[in-house]
Order: C-alpha cells, then sequence, then structure tokens
C-alpha cells in the first residue's frame, strides 16, 4: 500500500485505526455474550417468580436493543399505586452506554415504588415505542392517570398514543430547566423567582396555583 501510494503518509490508514477496528470487534463479541448471558439469568428467575416478566427488542442486526423487566412485587404495586407513573431516560450507565430507564411510582407513604425498569441502546420513537408498549403488556394494559416524563422529544411523539387516557406531563426539573428561557428578564428578579418556586413547590391545587400566580 506504501508502494501504491508513494509513500506511508499518502496511505491515509493508520495503526491505530487497525487497533481500533479490532477493539471494536471484541466489544461487539462481549455485549452479544453479556446479552446471552442476561437471558440466561431471567429465564432462571423466570422459575422463582412466577409473575416476572421480561423481554428484549432487537435491531436490524439481530443485536439486542432494548430490555425490560419487572417482578411480581412491581405488578401487584402498579395495581395498587399506578394512577401515577413516572419514566425516565436520562440515566446513562455501563460500559455500552445504554440508557437506563425506571418505571416509577408513589405509594401511600410517599415513597418511592419500582414499577419496572428497562435499558435501551438508543432513544428513537420506535425504542419508546416498543418499551412503553412492553410495559403495558406487563400490567395487562392498566394505564395510568397521570404520567410523567423528562422531555425526551422520541418519547414525548409516543406518549399521547399509547397512553390516550392519560394526562402527560412534563417533570419538575424540565420545567425549571425551560422556565428561564421563557421568563426573559423576570428571570433575574428575586420576587419572581421566589413566586415561581411557590407556585411550584407549595401548591397542590389549581386554585392555590392561581391565588400564588397573582399574589
Amino acid at each position: 500500500m506504501e508502494q501504491e501510494s508513494h509513500g506511508r503518509g499518502n496511505v491515509g490508514f493508520l495503526k491505530k485505526y487497525a487497533y481500533d477496528y479490532l477493539s471494536s470487534l471484541a466489544k461487539g463479541h462481549r455485549q452479544v455474550e453479556d446479552a446471552a448471558e442476561l437471558i440466561r439469568h431471567f429465564q432462571k428467575k423466570s422459575n422463582e417468580d412466577g409473575l416476572l416478566y421480561w423481554d428484549f427488542h432487537v435491531d436490524e442486526n439481530n443485536m439486542m436493543c432494548n430490555f425490560f423487566c419487572r417482578d411480581g412485587r412491581c405488578r401487584i404495586d402498579y395495581e395498587t399505586f399506578g394512577d401515577v407513573l413516572s419514566v425516565d431516560s436520562t440515566y446513562k450507565t455501563n460500559k455500552y452506554n445504554w440508557s437506563c430507564a425506571p418505571f416509577m411510582g408513589i405509594n401511600h407513604h410517599v415513597n418511592n415504588v419500582m414499577f419496572g425498569l428497562a435499558f435501551m441502546s438508543r432513544e428513537t420513537k420506535s425504542s419508546f415505542n416498543w418499551l412503553l408498549n412492553t410495559f403495558l403488556e406487563s400490567m395487562s394494559g392498566k394505564q395510568p392517570e397521570t404520567i410523567f416524563t423528562d422531555q425526551c422529544q422520541a418519547m414525548m411523539n409516543v406518549v399521547e398514543n399509547i397512553f390516550p387516557k392519560s394526562h402527560h406531563r412534563l417533570c419538575q426539573w424540565n420545567i425549571y430547566q425551560n422556565a428561564h428561557s421563557h421568563f426573559g428578564s423576570l428571570s433575574n428578579n428575586p420576587e419572581s423567582k421566589n413566586m415561581f418556586h411557590r407556585c411550584m413547590e407549595l401548591c397542590e391545587t389549581e386554585e392555590e396555583f392561581e391565588k400564588f400566580g397573582v399574589t
């Protein structure tokens, strides 16, 4: 290649590129092995928990790209406390950089409860479509009264179709993050910031919110 290109500098291919390519092949092989081990683990767990539900999704290369699971405790908690559901896909985990998306709720002691857990290799519309439909299937189609999500556009695009009977709301963190871009000069006004905080944190009804807003 050096002779044909008249010098090493003209080859356009470095030794590093070869090592990077071999490393990517090894990583892909490890990912396949880890996915297979994950499936074996849940196949074994299924024999121990008759209410355990798990499923996975493969991409066009037949590689695992999404995974969802929930145990019997999650199912029971969702039947009791599933009127409000929160789905957060902002967590990044492990060496494969997949997103971790817990399905959460709140019980009668105002403590967080887990309804399910998902791992996603990509946050696309098709991935969220599979994931949310899989969650509903695992819960016999029961829809929450209200669902809170982060401001992931791909997820927001499918929530209304999959949860047509639910009220879709953004999580409080996203509202705080977006507030500054809408308030303009009021963002630096201490009184306005304090009023907004009171509206967000201290109001439980629409009437209270309106009262704080005009005070």
